[in-house]
């Protein structure tokens, strides 16, 4: 009788602990913000993208997915960044189905959003899995800047970029954005050292000022499209 009592005291224990983890459906949209290398904690620069989003989309969520966002051990950081992304996708998709979301991504950010939606990169990066059809059924937006695995001359490029990143992006990755093609934003500029290969930093910290309001449009008029069609 004592193992009993105990057996159902752990199983409510646990019970109540999924209970307080379980993520809070938005009756607008979640917003999934990967911050760039070195910035502080939190959403970096595209909180100020966030914050217009969610003054257009009421009762959304913000949230910042909690990774290292170094440089020094990028490829270990943007991994955990990866994990972490996905994680906070799955647990909100199984909790909250037919919501709204947006992902957004800047810097090692924008590669931690692409390598969750679309799966890893490639070498020197961990082999990720791609995100389930039914968690990207509630992706509606995925914007994203400064990508160092950037691609192209892809259909949902932005910006004067015509070269590819610093690191590469595998083509069975490739093939899986381009699945949501019409859900994807990627700005990238020519010169940036990261996404284009390039030789200029300052590019690299001009997205905000150049095509934020670009970016707040796409991720509201997703919503709206998503909206009306169910």
């Amino acid at each position: 009788m004592r193992g009993l009592a105990l057996s159902l005291s752990l199983l409510a224990a646990s019970s109540t602990a999924a209970a307080a983890t379980k993520p809070a459906c938005a009756k607008g949209l979640y917003m999934v913000v990967a911050r760039g290398s070195e910035e502080p904690a939190g959403t970096g620069v595209t909180g100020n993208l966030t914050s217009q989003i969610a003054a257009k989309v009421p009762n959304s969520q913000v949230v910042a997915v909690d990774y290292p966002a170094t440089l020094t051990d990028y490829e270990d950081s943007e991994g955990d960044g990866v994990k972490a992304m996905q994680q906070l996708l799955n647990n909100y998709g199984q909790a909250c189905p037919g919501s709204k979301i947006a992902v957004l991504g800047y810097s090692q950010g924008a590669q931690v959003s692409t390598d969750s939606i679309c799966g890893g990169a490639g070498e020197p990066f961990i082999d990720d899995k791609a995100m389930s059809d039914e968690v990207m059924n509630s992706v509606v937006a995925v914007a994203i800047f400064g990508d160092p695995t950037h691609v192209a001359n892809l259909t949902y490029d932005r910006g004067t970029s015509v070269n590819d990143g610093l690191f590469n992006r595998s083509a069975a990755s490739v093939d899986v954005c381009k699945k949501y093609a019409s859900r994807i934003i990627s700005y990238c500029d020519k010169g940036d050292i990261y996404c284009d290969a390039g030789g200029n930093q300052t590019v690299h910290h001009l997205y905000i000022e150049r095509y934020g309001d670009e970016i707040v449009d796409f991720v509201v008029s997703q919503y709206e499209k998503s909206t009306s069609t169910g």
